[in-house]
């Protein structure tokens, strides 16, 4: 039991770090610390799934973001990774209380265990090469991906801990999305979504506090259930 109350403390840890500004990243981080009160519930095998999956999906931003910052050397980029660093911590720390094997372990950069997330990764980089522009909007399209995966897991789930959780790594993601709005709009450039629908997209472009909304665009990668949603190109749908 004392073992579970300090993975419940340590979560609450990563959990405000998700989010303390480096740059534009803020949100709410009131009753944060009850997580560390309440006890880890038993997960269903979907939940489960998701907690691995969301955990190579911050990966997967950090990687990239890092990666562009390395060729184009623009600050959003570092910012960005340094913020899904954190992010991916925080996945860690909620698979180890619900002790669940680690997807990442120690790959390196850019390699993925889920086969989608691995294609994704590889186009999204050809993309990010070929101009700061493209390079931009391949990340605004991550962010996109994030927020609408986050919104269905927090559907899915009646679980208080990955709720809480989810909600702050969908509100770092929406900063994030801001952000690469921005730095698109200043080179005469825009993005359209690609999943999640032009109302939430409207909402999180245009309202600093991040509202969450529900998205209707597929997801990548090799999840639950087929078909495939507005601009879904890699893999079956999440959901």
């Amino acid at each position: 039991m004392r073992k579970q109350m300090f993975k419940g403390a340590l979560v609450c840890c990563v959990l405000a770090l998700t989010t303390v500004p480096l740059w534009a990243q803020g949100g709410p981080r009131q009753g944060m610390c009850l997580l560390a009160t309440e006890p880890a519930q038993a997960l269903e095998p979907a939940e489960a799934r998701e907690l691995a999956y969301i955990r190579e999906e911050e990966k997967l931003a950090m990687d990239f973001n890092a990666a562009m910052q390395a060729k184009w050397g623009l600050r959003v980029f570092d910012n960005i990774s340094l913020s899904e660093k954190r992010h991916f911590a925080a996945m860690k720390l909620l698979l180890d209380r619900y002790n669940l094997p680690d997807p990442v372990q120690e790959r390196p950069a850019g390699t993925f265990s889920d086969p989608g997330l691995q294609t994704m990764y590889g186009d999204l980089m050809n993309q990010g090469e070929q101009s700061l522009e493209s390079a931009l909007r391949a990340a605004a399209t991550i962010e996109d991906f994030t927020i609408h995966n986050l919104d269905k897991a927090i559907a899915a789930t009646d679980k208080s801990d990955l709720k809480m959780i989810y909600g702050n790594l969908r509100t770092g993601s929406t900063n994030h999305m801001r952000a690469l709005v921005r730095q698109l709009q200043r080179t005469g450039q825009s993005y359209s979504p690609q999943y999640v629908s032009p109302a939430v997209f409207s909402e999180i472009v245009n309202d600093a506090r991040g509202p969450r909304g529900r998205g209707t665009g597929a997801g990548y990668g090799s999840g639950r259930g087929g078909g495939r949603g507005r601009g879904g190109a890699w893999g079956n749908s999440r959901f």
